[in-house]
């Protein structure tokens, strides 16, 4: 049985041109924070649900 596959919405693809202009526009916001003193971290783009809708945590 083959499984159906359907795109997930909200997500858009970043096309080559689009990604020189993200990548020039997040170093120049990186480099900035760093000059202030600022550390990097990163954070997961995709949340399980009941972590959403858990009411814990404050605002989610």
């Amino acid at each position: 049985m083959a499984l159906a596959k359907k795109t997930v919405t909200g997500m858009k693809d970043i096309t080559p041109q689009e990604m020189q202009i993200r990548e020039y526009v997040m170093n120049q916001i990186k480099e900035t924070y760093k000059s202030f003193g600022f550390s990097q971290i990163e954070t997961p783009c995709v949340e399980h649900i009941e972590n959403l809708t858990s009411k814990q945590g404050g605002d989610n």
